[in-house]
Formats: structure tokens, C-alpha cells, sequence
């Protein structure tokens, strides 16, 4: 019976910290409930993939990881595999999840909508580009964007930043799904 009880113990425990060191790596969590992780991936660790439902969204916790995780569990559709956030611009197709045979535009739209990704271009701060996903737009022109590693700072909010795509000069432009 001792060696049960020892046995839940070291169950409960490895479990509890589990769960402490999932908090800890929470980043924020978006109006949606889209949550963000911080990339604590050094240069000389080996790097996972992370899955939704089966399906690999990518690089943990990867900003392209994270847009194509949102476009998964909001939209239902996935994007194909890419070397650089910058490639997700050159796109013009998604996948439905749940019919893989339905493919839906993925247009260039430089009208900010929610749900519409933001793609930055390669720069020296961002080395393989960027990508954030519109979480929300507001009358007077900005936009809350949801995204991962781009920042190592907690959340405040449902969003990472308030922004104005006229004042981010790495923008490319946003992309959105017509479903």
C-alpha cells in the first residue's frame, strides 16, 4: 500500500509541476483564448514541434507557430509549411482541418481585419521575418495584435501590442482568409 501512495505522490507531483512550468511559460492569452507561449529555445537546444488536434502547427513557440495554431482553432484552416514567416506573404491558398480537399483564398489585404495575419519582412531585428495574427481593430486606426517571440514580456491584456501599421515600417502587409 506504501508503495501506491509513494507512487500517486510522485504522480501528483511531476504533474503539479508540469502545470507550474505550463503558467510559467504563458505568455498572454487572447480574446479567443488563443494561448501564447514564451520561446525559451536557446541557439544550442534541440527544437519540437507542436500539434493541434493532430495536425503539427510548428516550431514551438515560434511566431508562425503561433499564427498558424490561432488560424487552426478560430478559423479551422492551415497554411502550408514555410521557411521564413516573411514566405507566409507568397501564399494564396489554405486547407480546411476538417475537409482537406476545401482550399480557401489567402488574400493580401492591407485593410486591417480581425483575424487577418500581419506580416513583417526580414530585417536584422527580424532575422526570419514576422508574424502576428489582428485580435482587434479600433475606429481610430490602430490594431491589437496577438503573437509569440517577438517579446519575452507577460501579456497585459488580451493582446501583445497596440499598434498602427502605418508607424511599422518592417510590415509587409496582412493577409486574410476568405472562407
Amino acid at each position: 500500500m506504501k508503495i501506491i501512495y509513494a507512487l500517486l505522490f510522485c504522480f501528483v507531483v511531476v504533474v503539479v509541476v508540469f502545470y507550474i512550468q505550463e503558467q510559467k511559460d504563458i505568455q498572454g492569452v487572447d480574446s479567443n483564448g488563443v494561448v501564447a507561449y514564451i520561446n525559451h529555445v536557446s541557439e544550442n537546444e534541440k527544437e519540437e514541434y507542436n500539434y493541434y488536434n493532430g495536425h503539427v502547427t510548428g516550431l514551438k513557440w515560434q511566431c508562425v507557430e503561433y499564427a498558424r495554431r490561432w488560424l487552426m482553432c478560430i478559423k479551422d484552416v492551415t497554411f502550408p509549411s514555410v521557411e521564413n514567416a516573411s514566405d507566409i506573404w507568397n501564399i494564396s491558398h489554405v486547407s480546411s482541418l476538417s475537409n482537406t480537399s476545401i482550399r480557401y483564398e489567402f488574400v493580401k489585404d492591407n485593410i486591417p481585419t480581425v483575424g487577418s495575419l500581419v506580416i513583417y519582412r526580414k530585417t536584422t531585428k527580424f532575422q526570419y521575418g514576422h508574424v502576428a495574427v489582428i485580435v482587434a481593430v479600433h475606429e481610430n486606426g490602430e490594431i491589437d495584435i496577438a503573437e509569440q517571440n517577438q517579446s519575452v514580456e507577460k501579456w497585459k491584456h488580451k493582446y501583445s501590442r497596440r499598434i498602427r501599421l502605418e508607424h511599422e515600417p518592417d510590415v509587409i502587409g496582412c493577409k486574410t482568409v476568405k472562407l
